[in-house]
């Protein structure tokens, strides 16, 4: 099966996190990329590159951000996930944690006002493949 790259994942990782991590990101671009489909939500959207920031540190440079690039046509979305929380979590609570700051990530798509893009369609398809995945149990769905 040929992997569509519309969904690209990645992080901002302190260094005691990086191996813990880079694993589970991974996971969250196969599963988006196998199962959702862009064009479903968008003629103008061509990718949806999403990085946590898990840092410790007092980093200014990798601040909260979202923006369009019209050009390339893709949504590029840098979020916060708590540092000690992913830090003391299980491989579960991992994924719950990720999935809790996709969501709040997301919500900032709106502001963009992408003349085509549904918004609320592609939430409501991320928090059903969240809950098919297990990735909901702690994670804001409304």
């Amino acid at each position: 099966m040929e992997i569509n790259k519309e969904f690209g994942f990645n992080g901002v990782l302190w260094h005691e996190l990086g191996t813990q991590i880079i694993h589970k990101i991974k996971s969250f671009e196969t599963t988006f990329n196998d199962s959702l489909n862009l064009s479903e939500y968008s003629s103008t959207v061509t990718s949806i590159l999403f990085f946590w920031i898990i840092d410790l540190s007092d980093d200014t440079i990798h601040e909260e951000q979202i923006s369009f690039g019209r050009k390339n046509k893709d949504i590029f979305i840098m979020h916060k996930a708590d540092y000690q929380s992913v830090k003391d979590a299980d491989e579960h609570t991992v994924s719950v944690i990720l999935a809790e700051a996709y969501l709040d990530g997301i919500q900032k798509i709106e502001g963009l006002k992408i003349k085509d893009f549904d918004y609320t369609h592609f939430r409501n398809d991320v928090i059903q493949l969240f809950e098919g995945q297990g990735w909901l149990q702690l994670a804001k769905a409304s």
